[in-house]
């Protein structure tokens, strides 16, 4: 399997998860001052709570940024990259060098790509308490 294969099937996965991180988003500046007040109510402070909230919604934010980056880079991976590779002069260079700078590059796509997930899956576990704390209240 190549990347360009790989890229197509994580691009459907990782769609879906900009489409969560942006209406966790959503979800969150849904609810009204009051409600949010009462949320972050064990809080000392109207400054300590703001700064909660803009941590909430950050990272949702930073997720979306680095999934539409993931897509982003992996478009042009898809369309670019590829024919690149296929220059004559870029043929010359040793097939061990290549090959050792193709698997670096593929080491490193993966972990952003595995980094992502992760970071998503911490944003399911806070929309998750985020609305428990709401409907507790």
């Amino acid at each position: 399997m190549n990347i360009k294969e790989i890229n197509s099937d994580f691009f459907t996965v990782i769609a879906v998860l900009v489409g969560f991180n942006i209406t966790s988003v959503s979800l969150i500046s849904v609810f009204n001052k009051d409600t949010l007040r009462n949320v972050f109510s064990k809080l000392k402070g109207g400054k300590e709570k703001e700064k909660v909230l803009k941590q909430l919604i950050s990272s949702f934010i930073y997720c979306v940024f680095i999934q539409i980056g993931i897509i982003v880079m992996g478009s042009f991976y898809n369309i670019i990259v590829e024919d690149l590779i296929k220059i004559e002069f870029l043929q010359g260079i040793y097939n061990v060098i290549k090959r050792l700078v193709i698997l670096s590059l593929y080491a490193l796509w993966i972990g952003i790509i595995f980094h992502s997930f992760i970071v998503s899956i911490r944003n399911v576990f806070l929309i998750y308490k985020f609305i428990l704390a709401v409907y507790k209240e």
